[in-house]
């Protein structure tokens, strides 16, 4: 006979809730937290889709932040968050 112990943790669903990030500029500092509801634990961000302006970047804690370095718009970045 075998036997197996374990845990098993079925995760509520996640809401986005913050809005989209405000604009930026060129050479000045950025910051934009993303957060997010449900779930359990903590929460894990990434982009999905898209490319971010160049000199931000998305830290797995949901901080958009960096010092943009080019003028122009970067439309459709999908930005996915997951309760682990």
């Amino acid at each position: 006979m075998a036997q197996i112990t374990f845990t098993l943790i079925i995760n509520g669903s996640v809401t986005i809730t913050s809005g989209s990030p405000p604009s930026g500029e060129v050479g000045v500092s950025y910051s934009f937290q993303f957060t997010a509801t449900g779930g359990s634990g903590s929460y894990l961000w990434s982009v999905l889709s898209g490319t971010l302006p160049a000199g931000l970047t998305l830290s797995g804690g949901g901080l958009l932040a960096g010092t943009p370095t080019t003028a122009g718009t970067s439309p459709n970045i999908t930005v996915q968050v997951a309760s682990v």
